[in-house]
């Protein structure tokens, strides 16, 4: 009975975590308060990479590091349990963190990478899902095969991570190639 729990546990965390700092990740005011506190360059938050890419990066990089725990320790202990479940709700909390503001930031533009993010999160979704219900209902042969399904939803979710990289980092080089023109 308490492996519900302990299951549970981290999907309402989710719940209250979009519902409560969804907006706090958006605004995030208090990321230049404390670079200026720590006197950090405060020039990489002006106009379109703010705070709230700051804070999405952040996230992201922290799903990533859930997402890769989850499936090393899946894969070494050979099948799901539920304290590695709640890592991975863990990391799709973090994600939705970090979705959010980058939602908001692409205007509803689509994008490859944001075909291929919106497949990974959905992905982790069905994974979280499914991972979660096998647990409560004690499916041994389901909670054996899912090393394998994680493994493969997290290579995808992986390239969507990596497209969000490459997409952000030819956004900063057209900026600089700007700038380099300008001056």
């Amino acid at each position: 009975m308490r492996w519900k729990w302990v299951t549970l546990c981290p999907a309402v965390a989710m719940l209250i975590l979009m519902g409560n700092t969804a907006s706090s990740c958006v605004e995030g005011a208090h990321v230049e308060k404390t670079l200026n506190e720590y006197r950090l360059p405060t020039g990489i938050l002006s106009g379109e990479f703010n705070e709230s890419v700051l804070l999405s990066i952040l996230a992201f990089t922290m799903a990533l590091l859930c997402y890769t725990g989850g499936v090393l320790l899946e894969r070494k202990v050979g099948m799901m349990k539920p304290w590695i479940l709640a890592i991975f709700w863990l990391g799709l909390a973090f994600e939705v963190c970090g979705a959010i503001p980058m939602f908001r930031r692409s205007e509803g533009n689509i994008t490859v990478h944001g075909i291929i993010g919106a497949i990974g999160l959905s992905l982790i979704i069905l994974h979280n899902m499914g991972a979660t219900l096998a647990v409560m209902k004690g499916w041994d042969v389901m909670l054996k095969l899912f090393p394998k399904f994680s493994t493969l939803v997290y290579v995808i979710w992986v390239v969507a991570f990596i497209t969000g990289m490459i997409a952000g980092m030819k956004g900063e080089e057209e900026k600089w190639q700007e700038i380099a023109n300008v001056a």
